[in-house]
């Protein structure tokens, strides 16, 4: 290649006799300043046997001819290091004619060419030098072993590749005079640079920021060029080496990583990141407001690792590379975030955006047929693995491809595509085929003379294509597998399995021209399964594809296309393959589907209308499950009798007649499923149409009765946080009687009860009190913690729920008389609710809640054994806004209750006995309250209330045990009127 011989020819040529050479020549300046230089003059400004280093040349207003003696390859040096270090040199030319190479920091044999730069503005430099296609590539084959003494080993060799052949790209140009920041034979060149500004007049050369001749031993790192309102015809490389030919042994091989192109406002030809490496990763193109031919963020050549004539895992690595074009740039030719035949790339971006155009073949990553030299005699193609995962491409804003032309997150032709993504946004794409990502091979066989080309098996998994606002001309794929499948000599056919599983294509407000597969594998022996294509809002002008596995041996299952609003004009497949299963296809909203819906083989392929509103009859086939009819909106035509769909419906205010499904007789099956409508309920009749067609009409709407079970939501709540009213006054009456300065008490009480709400509430309520006090002759007061858990179910539409509360509060008592006693307490709770389990509405929320609590009560005495009480408590609950299970909104205001109670207790001391007395009490109840209003989809509901008298009876034994400070008490009640039911009652407190 060109290329080489020019390198070769600048380390000989400008070689001198060691002894003529001092061992340090660094810090010396050359300056031409309105000169002109002939082409038999060197300029070289320092040159070392060890040490070249900060050396400058400063060319100005001069002419500096080309080479005119074949003796002398005449060139344009800062710094010259034989055997060590060529750093820091500079090489600055302004305004100037330059026809010759440049070298800002050459180590023929060393090891450091760091921090170079070279620093063109408004020159031309060999403006019109000839520029060839570069068709082969130098690459190298390696096997990698350990040894116990040097550790890692690879033996490599060089190899040359015919680039067109085995690439099947554009191929770029290289000039014969080259522009290098820093050039080593193996070791380092970093922070190498080359500036190029305001050069519009041309530079013809290469441009080349760190260059190393050999793979043993050399790192490129961090080198960079700039490109600014400049045009260059050569080739633009950010670090490369090219692998001279030769065979060795080493254990440091190259890295080239982080090395950057930049050009705005510039015309240029063809753009490398960098070139060659065991690990090339993380280098970069950025083109703004700039014209390209092609670009590669990284290129290699052959590399492949293998081990007596069979092929290892690859190791070498393009990662996390990237190519962007902003502000309106153009790249007439191919785009490549990495290009190689061997390589793990992984991680590398292509970026299009800003009114910028890629009129060629983009690629996230592309991987070509990988070759390897088994023997003198021996080619082998596709023998081994490579992965190219998680790139991407995003075009936004911006146009890419031609009717030709390829587009792809990834492309593999020797191994899987997996993980990678393609993301347009207001973009135009045209394209032959556009993928997410795309595994491309042919299947291999066995040669003649018995020799196998592996077959590796391929794949293209989980990779993404989406397009936002776009207008796309092309066949489009989440994921693509595409083969030809071969026989070998002796007949057998190979049956490795290609896969395209998991993938997934999303087109929102945009237009599609061609066929559009979540997941494609072609060929037999194939899968694609879990593919998912989704269209919400856009138009494809041809059929789409769940899943598509061609071939008499392949299989398609778990698919699922969904189009949203949307429009197709072929058919729709939720699965093409010859056997397969579980499937699906969702339509929704306004949607026309002009050709035929296909499930796919096999079975328990599911069809779902949401809210699906046609024009056109929908054509069905291949779908054994019973069809899912969602939503009030729903509006088809069916070409077939329905053998059977389940029909939902939620959600939508007085419908009459709606005609909902049409049938072209009554011999289908509709089940309407109104139990699961929360607050509304439906019917779906068939009508006969003066057209022979059925129609099935939907009436119906939002219904009161289903509504106010949520409403007694509140109420339950509200009549448990009074769950177990009068054990507080009944737990100082007997702290007062007791007459102990201090005391704990202990309550408790079961009720199950019905409330009448207006519609009704079954409440089963446990209360638990537990608190202390201290008295005087004429008060009494103390605190207490208060916990109450109640399951309740309302009618007559049936749910099932349950609350629970937690309360602290204080309490007092003043004994104004002998006979009179008066009683206050407060308390502050919180309150979770959750109503769920209603089979009927199928609707269920949660919510929390905060209440407070405020009580007065009265005693008196007529005698020791007969005394009267009174109580007023009032409490209050927190309001909710809260949305259920259904999405129904639902407003659940604050309530309160005022509860009064009147009653007469009687311990007649005659039918005591030991520690042991009876107690009779007769009371009645007021709820003066209790009021629930709530609003439900927006209708207000204020029929359901707590308020009405309740008349309670109570028998219980007290136990008095004074000399153990002990007292106790077991009660039983029966209750009518607004609260029928019953309930039971323990009391425990000790003194001391």
């Amino acid at each position: 290649m060109k290329k080489h011989y020019l390198l070769i020819s600048l380390f000989s040529c400008l070689a001198l006799p060691a002894w003529a050479l001092p061992d340090d020549d660094s810090n010396q300046t050359l300056t031409y300043a309105g000169e002109t230089v002939s082409g038999s003059t060197e300029i070289v400004a320092g040159h070392g046997q060890q040490n070249a280093n900060g050396n400058t040349v400063i060319i100005t207003g001069s002419t500096i001819q080309d080479n005119n003696s074949p003796l002398h390859n005449a060139q344009v040096v800062g710094g010259w290091a034989v055997y060590n270090s060529a750093n820091d040199n500079t090489i600055t030319i302004s305004n100037s004619t330059v026809n010759r190479n440049i070298v800002a920091g050459q180590s023929t044999f060393g090891l450091q060419a760091n921090n170079n730069e070279v620093s063109i503005t408004g020159s031309q430099v060999n403006k019109d030098a000839p520029l060839e296609a570069v068709t082969t590539l130098t690459g190298y084959q390696a096997e990698h072993r350990y040894d116990e003494q040097d550790g890692d080993v690879y033996v490599l060799s060089s190899m040359a590749t015919d680039r067109v052949q085995a690439a099947g790209d554009l191929a770029p140009e290289a000039s014969l005079y080259t522009i290098y920041g820093g050039t080593i034979s193996n070791g380092e060149a970093s922070g190498n640079k080359i500036i190029i500004t305001d050069s519009q007049n041309g530079i013809g050369n290469n441009l080349v920021s760190a260059y190393s001749l050999y793979l043993a031993g050399s790192h490129l790192e961090g080198n960079s060029i700039q490109v600014s309102n400049s045009a260059v015809s050569g080739l633009i490389v950010g670090a490369t080496s090219y692998a001279a030919n030769w065979e060795t042994s080493i254990t440091d091989p190259l890295t080239n990583n982080n090395n950057s192109v930049s050009v705005s406002s510039s015309q240029v030809n063809d753009v490398i990141g960098a070139f060659g490496g065991l690990t090339t990763n993380g280098n970069s193109i950025l083109l703004t407001g700039s014209t390209a031919d092609n670009l590669y963020g990284v290129s290699f050549g052959q590399n492949i690792f293998y081990a007596g004539g069979q092929p290892q895992t690859i190791e070498n690595t393009a990662d996390n590379n990237s190519v962007r074009l902003y502000n309106a740039s153009t790249v007439t030719g191919n785009i490549y975030g990495a290009q190689s035949h061997s390589v793990q790339a992984r991680g590398n971006l292509v970026e299009i955006a800003d009114g910028s155009s890629a009129q060629g073949n983009v690629y996230g990553t592309h991987i070509s047929n990988a070759r390897v030299q088994v023997n003198d005699t021996t080619v082998s193609w596709n023998t081994v693995q490579t992965a190219a995962e998680n790139n991407t491409l995003t075009i936004t804003g911006a146009t890419a491809g031609n009717s030709t032309a390829e587009i792809a997150g990834a492309k593999n032709l020797s191994g899987w595509a997996n993980s990678n993504r393609v993301t347009l946004t207001a973009a135009t794409a045209t394209a032959a085929t556009l993928a997410g990502g795309w595994a491309a091979h042919e299947r291999q066989t066995l040669t003649a003379q018995g020799q196998q080309d592996l077959a590796i098996g391929y794949q293209a998994d989980t990779n993404t294509l989406s397009a936002t606002e776009s207008q796309i001309n092309a066949n489009v794929y989440g994921g693509l597998v595409s083969q030809q499948d071969d026989i070998n000599p002796n007949g057998v056919t190979d049956t490795t399995l290609s896969t395209a599983w998991a993938n997934l294509v999303h087109l929102d407000s945009s237009t599609l021209t061609g066929n559009a597969y979540g997941g494609a594998a072609l060929g037999d022996y194939t899968s694609a399964n879990y593919n998912r294509l989704w269209l919400t809002d856009s138009q494809v002008n041809g059929s789409v594809y769940g899943g598509l596995a061609e071939g008499t041996n392949s299989t398609a299952g778990w698919n699922q296309v969904i189009i949203n609003n949307s429009s197709v004009t072929g058919d729709v497949y939720a699965a093409s393959a010859a056997q397969g299963g579980n499937n699906t296809v969702t339509l929704a909203g306004k949607s026309d589907i002009s050709g035929t819906v296909y499930g796919g083989e096999g079975g328990n392929n599911q069809l779902t209308l949401l809210n699906f509103q046609s024009a056109q009859e929908l054509n069905v086939s291949g779908f054994d499950r019973p069809y899912i009819i969602s939503g009030a909106d729903t509006s088809v035509t069916f070409a077939q009798d329905v053998a059977q769909a389940d029909v939902y419906v939620q959600g939508t205010n007085d419908v009459n007649g709606h005609i909902m499904i049409r049938t072209p007789d009554e011999n289908s099956s509709f089940l309407l499923h109104s139990v699961d409508s929360g607050v509304y309920t439906y019917a779906l009749t068939p009508e006969q149409q003066a057209d022979g067609w059925t129609a099935w009409l939907l009436s119906g709407g939002f219904s009161s009765q289903r509504a106010e079970t949520y409403v007694q939501t509140a109420m339950a709540a509200l009549a448990l946080a009074n769950a177990g009213d009068g054990l507080l006054s009944e737990a100082l009456n007997n702290a007062v009687q007791s007459g102990q300065e201090t005391g704990t008490f202990l309550q408790s009480s079961y009720e199950n009860a019905t409330h009448e709400t207006g519609s009704g509430i079954r409440l089963h309520a446990t209360t638990v009190l537990a608190g202390l006090y201290t008295q005087t002759a004429d008060w009494l007061g103390g605190l207490y913690a208060r916990y109450a858990y109640g399951d309740y179910n309302t009618y007559p539409v049936h749910s099932d729920s349950y609350a629970s509360s937690w309360a602290g509060g204080l309490f007092g008592a003043w004994n104004g008389t002998e006979n009179l006693r008066l009683l206050a307490d407060a308390r502050v709770g919180w309150q979770t609710t959750s109503y769920g389990g209603s089979y009927q509405t199928g609707a269920s929320f949660d919510y929390e809640s905060v209440f407070t609590s405020l009580q007065t009560a009265a005693q008196y005495a007529f005698i020791p054994s007969l005394w009267a009480d009174a109580r007023l408590r009032w409490t209050h609950i927190q309001g909710k806004d809260l949305t259920d299970n259904l999405g129904e909104e639902i407003y659940l205001s604050g309530s309160d209750s005022l509860l009064g109670a009147l009653g007469v207790n009687f311990q007649p001391e005659f039918l005591a006995f030991g520690y042991f007395a009876p107690q009779i009490k007769a009371e009645l109840l007021h709820e003066f309250n209790g009021q629930g209003l709530a609003e439900v989809e927006n209708h207000r509901l204020d029929g359901v209330s707590l308020r009405g008298t309740t008349g309670r009876a109570t028998l219980a034994i007290n136990y008095n045990n004074e000399a153990k400070g002990l007292l106790a008490n077991l009660s039983g009640f029966v209750e009518g009127g607004q609260m029928e039911g019953w309930g039971v009652k323990a009391q425990g407190a000790l003194r001391f």
